[in-house]
């Protein structure tokens, strides 16, 4: 995995959003690298929040 993801992900979900314990973030995703939407989902559980995930891809 690129690191800058896992960078970008922990920005997002503690600088950006504090994602605190118990919380539900919804990570909807739409052409987002799957690499990515796996970073962010790490980070979310890191701060002990429940990630719900919608990912969409173009046909």
């Amino acid at each position: 995995m690129d690191s800058r993801y896992a960078q970008l992900a922990e920005v997002l979900c503690g600088f950006s959003t504090s994602l605190k314990k118990g919380e539900k973030v919804l990570i909807d995703a739409a052409e987002v690298p799957e690499e990515f939407v796996l970073a962010l989902i790490r980070a979310a559980r890191k701060h002990q929040a429940i990630p719900m995930v919608n990912l969409q891809r173009a046909r």
